[in-house]
């Protein structure tokens, strides 16, 4: 699997000066451990195993080791972090040099994408979209309700940017999950990925994202690869040729991945076998 994130996972098209760039996100946040000064001698329990992991996140209370990213460090928890993912379980065990200084560092990822690692391990989530877009609950309600629609007015609302940047941060997630050794990861990124595809409306659009989804993996049966290919396959999109003539992501999509136009010739044979 290609390596890279939301940042560096920018493909270079003829055709990217019709589309703006990822946009800019704000920063990774601050651990949010309680000072003394504000020590509440009878915290008010968590009302669910959930909610108590979630609680959890970038907090110093009960923290056993510590992960440091972009000169950043962040408390963690080996209970949450290594149940759910391989490579922290070795690395936190045995006479590893990490698990003698409860400290792992990571010094080629962003502590965007690092974030929303944990964000996922400690809540079963993760923000794939602009910040922006989850500072309104209204925004938030909208997302997971239009999850469960087979066409989303919610992507009207966006700009195409703004979807590029989902897909982006779902491939880092993906790549992240293979990484780490995290399964329940890499399904999640599939699933918000699928959610972003199914709802753009060109060919062109959904030909860009195929086109960063090829570049980033590299087996035909790699699940990413089978979710655009689902969308652009089985969908009405290309039901018609002339949906293609012209399309010039469709074109750099075939030039640059001679295994996707391969894929393409044999669905428009059985397609035609079925004519």
């Amino acid at each position: 699997m290609a390596d890279g994130d939301d940042t560096d996972m920018v493909f270079v098209y003829t055709h990217d000066a019709l589309h703006p760039p990822t946009p800019v996100d704000s920063r990774a946040p601050s651990p949010s451990f309680i000072r003394s000064s504000s020590y509440d001698p009878k915290p008010e329990p968590a009302s669910s195993v959930t909610s108590a992991c979630a609680r959890l996140l970038l907090n110093e209370e009960f923290s056993d080791f510590k992960i440091k990213v972009e000169g950043m460090t962040w408390p963690a928890h080996k209970a949450v972090v290594c149940s759910q993912s391989e490579f922290f379980k070795v690395a936190l065990r045995g006479d590893f040099l990490e698990a003698q200084e409860g400290t792992i560092a990571i010094p080629d990822e962003t502590a965007k994408n690092i974030y929303r690692l944990l964000r996922y391990l400690y809540t079963g989530d993760y923000h794939d979209f602009p910040t922006h877009w989850y500072d309104e609950e209204s925004n938030v309600e909208a997302i997971q309700e239009f999850r469960e629609l087979d066409r989303s007015p919610l992507f009207d609302m966006m700009d195409w940017s703004e979807i590029r940047y989902s897909s982006r941060s779902n491939l880092a997630m993906y790549r992240l999950a293979d990484k780490y050794g995290i399964p329940g990861l890499a399904r999640l990124a599939c699933d918000k990925l699928y959610f972003a595809v199914r709802n753009l409306g060109t060919v062109d659009d959904i030909a860009i994202i195929a086109h960063d989804v090829y570049s980033a993996t590299d087996k035909k049966d790699d699940p990413l690869r089978k979710v655009v290919r689902e969308v652009m396959f089985d969908g009405p999109l290309i039901t018609d040729w002339r949906e293609m003539d012209g399309c010039e992501a469709m074109m750099c999509l075939i030039r640059d991945h001679g295994d996707f136009a391969l894929e393409l010739v044999l669905k428009l044979l059985k397609e035609r076998e079925h004519c």
